[in-house]
């Protein structure tokens, strides 16, 4: 994969060792097992082998940083009956995040994170734009406190993202592993630009006409195991797609927008299009309707994740047409309440069973929170 300073736009510096904390080794196998086993899943961000490699180099900071966040990514799967689990949460969380981000004291834990020289160790050159800081910050946006929280963090995930310029085609001359590996954290960002843009109603970080970056393949990093979870990441990421494009029909529509109704009812109906393509496009390890008893296993569970997702975007896109909303009265279309009538059906359906076999699906697929939200 490369060394852990290969991938960054600043010089590497070492973290003195007061500072390098990490759990104990049995601590450390127990979380990144939960988090490979479960996080890991819904989001194929950080392979094993990147994670061996900052392990061993917890001298640097932007290794230290993820390690603790993949820790922090474990944690959230711990058994809720566990005593001080919400303090072990925080614990790893402060480990990757204080330290790093000159939090100078948290009473309720047995330490004191030390700055150098007073100063934001961001501010020393500690944690510049690197891959791994970006992993890093987003595993931390996926389960930390308030949503204006995680949505600070993703934030300043996806802006190192774009200063390192992951959005664009990566050079041809650059090593094959590490190519594919760029283009799939500059992916993990754009997900969880979309999601947090769409929930927020703010207008994404990520400018479209901007990505020129490839598309990654499944199976090109993990082992065979993982290749239909990384069909499931990339089936999802060309929904968001979709999603970004509704956004934007959305707003022509509600805003009074200039083009002619006929423009807007055919885009809606290209819209309509892809999305039934998408659905048609799906991989077949995940084109399973959910039925009760039918959730017997991780990838099962994610497929019903992607339906949930699939019939929100629906309700998404008909919405400003249904009767009653005035703006949209002059072009109503004859089909938007049936649509929406049937997806909503569906989504109350799938969750209801999503919820009695395998509610941790809403823990770990942001698509599918997003989708019952």
């Amino acid at each position: 994969m490369g060394s852990p300073g290969e991938l960054s736009s600043a010089v590497v510096v070492v973290v003195p060792v007061d500072m390098r904390i990490l759990p104990d080794s049995a601590t450390r196998a127990h979380l990144t097992e939960l988090y490979y086993k479960n996080h890991y899943l819904t989001l194929p961000m950080v392979q094993r082998e990147v994670l061996g490699v900052c392990e061993e180099n917890i001298h640097i900071p932007h290794c230290l940083f993820l390690c603790n966040a993949v820790y922090f990514g474990g944690s959230l799967f711990l058994n809720s009956a566990t005593s001080s689990v919400e303090n072990a949460r925080e614990e790893y969380f402060l480990r990757g995040q204080g330290k790093l981000h000159h939090i100078q004291m948290i009473h309720q834990l047995k330490f004191v994170f030390l700055t150098v020289n007073q100063q934001n160790l961001f501010e020393q050159g500690y944690l510049g734009s690197h891959i791994c800081t970006i992993q890093g910050l987003l595993l931390f946006a996926s389960g930390n406190g308030s949503f204006a929280r995680r949505s600070r963090l993703a934030n300043r995930a996806i802006t190192m993202a774009l200063t390192l310029g992951l959005h664009v085609k990566q050079d041809e001359s650059t090593n094959s592993i590490m190519r594919a590996y760029l283009q799939r954290m500059f992916w993990c960002c754009f997900v969880y630009d979309s999601t947090f843009s769409a929930i927020r109603g703010e207008p994404t970080l990520i400018n479209d006409e901007d990505i020129t970056a490839d598309m990654f393949e499944a199976g090109d990093l993990g082992t065979e195991g993982e290749y239909c979870y990384d069909q499931y990441f990339l089936h999802n990421v060309r929904g968001w797609k979709i999603c970004r494009e509704i956004r934007s029909h959305y707003a022509r529509v509600v805003q009074g927008s200039q083009n002619s109704n006929q423009f807007l009812v055919g885009q809606l109906e290209q819209l309509d299009a892809s999305l039934v393509e998408w659905q048609q496009q799906m991989p077949d390890a995940l084109d399973i309707h959910p039925i009760r008893g039918s959730l017997t296993s991780p990838l099962k569970a994610m497929a019903a994740g992607a339906q949930l997702f699939f019939y929100a975007l629906i309700i998404f896109l008909h919405y400003p047409y249904l009767p009653g909303l005035d703006d949209a009265a002059s072009m109503r279309t004859p089909n938007s309440q049936g649509y929406c009538t049937q997806a909503s059906l569906e989504i109350t359906k799938i969750t209801g069973i999503v919820l009695e076999e395998a509610p941790w699906i809403f823990k770990l697929d942001i698509a599918a929170r997003y989708a019952v939200n």
